[in-house]
């Protein structure tokens, strides 16, 4: 279920985001991490913006600065990990979502 957002609360999570982005230098993940989220995004929707943040997920995927609201997927810091680490990481994260329902 789509989740209704004003276009003003749209325009300062962009704001937000693109300032997190900008100060990082708009780091932009491997293709590999890129997949690994949309393929995470899909178990949500088949539309081509996020149905919790009304995001586009084209973008909120390829910033490694950004994060999934529900958690399916982490922010991405190439300095600390490599794409299957980071992989990894994530699985691990379900796993453990999973276990607490």
């Amino acid at each position: 279920m789509r989740k209704k957002v004003n276009l003003s609360v749209m325009l300062k999570d962009f704001a937000l985001a693109m300032t997190n982005a900008a100060r990082e230098g708009f780091p932009i993940v491997p293709k590999y991490v890129y997949l690994s989220r949309r393929h995470r995004c899909n178990r949500c929707t088949t539309s081509s913006t996020c149905p919790v943040c009304n995001c586009v997920l084209k973008f909120k995927c390829s910033l490694a600065t950004e994060k999934c609201p529900i958690d399916h997927w982490l922010k991405y810091d190439q300095k600390k990990m490599t794409p299957k680490e980071y992989d990894q990481e994530v699985r691990k994260k379900e796993e453990e979502m999973k276990n607490q329902e």
